[in-house]
């Protein structure tokens, strides 16, 4: 290669280098604008997500449930705990949503669910509906020693718990007269995990439906 020739090629040489190294920056600068694309729209899934909830409120007899769930095809479930007959559902159409219900005192699970699948996306457990009667009480050998505020007359339940649906199998009552604070449930067979629950005497078919008016769990540890 002569000078001349050399003094010829290189400056297109170098404009061909420079033009392949621009392109090349260029690719870099798109690929790291794709990646900041990409983690935007993460970080708005994300919190488009995290946005969903659901609010439960409870005035005298009635449940008031709103909240925010993007997903289609969902159900809201309200479920009252011991008895699997009392379940209320709606289908839950709009993205913001909101509903009342007026049902019986009890402890409520208020679920958002999948509709095909029964998967659980928002929950919220232990939701109360009705007057608490707090309990305290002792465990002795052939049952349990109960003090708690005089509501009249009504019944003392102690319920077992089973596969962790508390329900009315095996349920022993007990009836309360007006005045009675302090009352020992003898137990034929004492439960392992379960509720004490105080019932008023105006509650009927109390194994079908009965509200409760009160509740105390307990677990037992051999």
């Amino acid at each position: 290669m002569t000078i001349d020739s050399y003094n010829v090629n290189y400056p297109l040489f170098l404009q061909n280098y420079n033009s392949r190294i621009s392109t090349f920056q260029q690719d870099i600068s798109d690929l790291d604008k794709l990646e900041v694309e990409k983690k935007m729209i993460n970080e708005s899934l994300e919190r488009s997500i995290s946005d969903n909830f659901l609010q439960v409120d409870v005035s005298s007899n009635s449940i008031l449930v709103k909240g925010k769930c993007d997903l289609s095809d969902i159900m809201l479930l309200i479920h009252l705990r011991g008895n699997k007959k009392s379940t209320y559902t709606e289908k839950i159409r709009n993205p913001i949503f909101s509903f009342t219900f007026t049902i019986p005192f009890g402890y409520y699970e208020v679920k958002v669910i999948e509709a095909k699948t029964m998967r659980i996306i928002l929950g919220k457990s232990n939701v109360f509906v009705g007057t608490s009667v707090p309990f305290s009480f002792v465990l002795k050998d052939n049952g349990f020693l109960i003090q708690f505020s005089d509501r009249g007359n009504g019944f003392i339940g102690i319920l077992p718990e089973d596969k962790n649906e508390l329900n009315f199998k095996g349920i022993q009552l007990f009836t309360i007269v007006n005045g009675t604070k302090t009352f020992f449930a003898s137990c034929s067979t004492i439960p392992q995990r379960g509720e004490i629950r105080y019932y008023s005497s105006t509650c009927y078919q109390i194994k079908e439906h009965t509200p409760y008016l009160s509740y105390q769990p307990f677990s037992l540890i051999n």
